[in-house]
């Protein structure tokens, strides 16, 4: 059948020969790009065990990564890649970091997005014990209720609700582990 197709034509079996030709090559790149991911996941797989090991991750709802802040003196340029949280203050994060955090929380509200940011920066054991009051009186502290004014357009009274529910979420959470253990 195939000879009838091709009837001995040169153009015919030129074609064939360059399908063949065509066919390999998707073979073989299929099979260098199956090879790289997995070299890649497996590299990511470690990756995100270490990540998981040195940060908390909730069981449910939206899990925000580690921050890897930065804390500057006045006169000091921010690392690249990294962004202050507000100009005027002294926390620089990642601004991938945040632009991720910002996306996550989209149609959320302000008061969320202040805890996802604690999420990021703070471990939970961190928070146990603190209020808000306390909290403001850091770097760290004074720059997110900063963010929350300037840039959520946020009162100074709902930042402090937000936070002490927070730290009240991440107190309840740490007692229901320790009566468990």
């Amino acid at each position: 059948m195939t000879a009838l197709l091709y009837n001995n034509c040169q153009s015919c079996l030129y074609k064939d020969e360059t399908i063949y030709t065509l066919k390999k090559d998707v073979t073989f790149w299929r099979n260098q790009y199956h090879q790289e991911k997995a070299t890649l996941s497996t590299h990511a797989s470690t990756h995100t065990e270490q990540v998981v090991a040195d940060h908390y991750l909730p069981t449910r709802g939206i899990q925000i990564d580690r921050c890897d802040y930065t804390i500057l003196r006045d006169d000091e340029m921010e690392p690249p890649g990294t962004e202050r949280l507000v100009p005027q203050y002294s926390l620089a994060v990642p601004t991938n970091w945040l632009s991720l955090i910002l996306a996550k929380c989209k149609d959320k509200g302000p008061k969320f997005v202040i805890k996802k940011l604690l999420d990021g920066i703070y471990e939970p054991c961190q928070l146990r014990s603190e209020t808000a009051s306390m909290l403001f009186k850091t770097e760290i502290g004074s720059a997110i209720r900063a963010f929350g004014i300037t840039k959520l357009k946020m009162k100074p009274t709902c930042i402090t609700e937000a936070i002490n529910s927070k730290v009240s979420t991440v107190n309840r959470m740490l007692r229901r582990q320790d009566s468990s253990t």
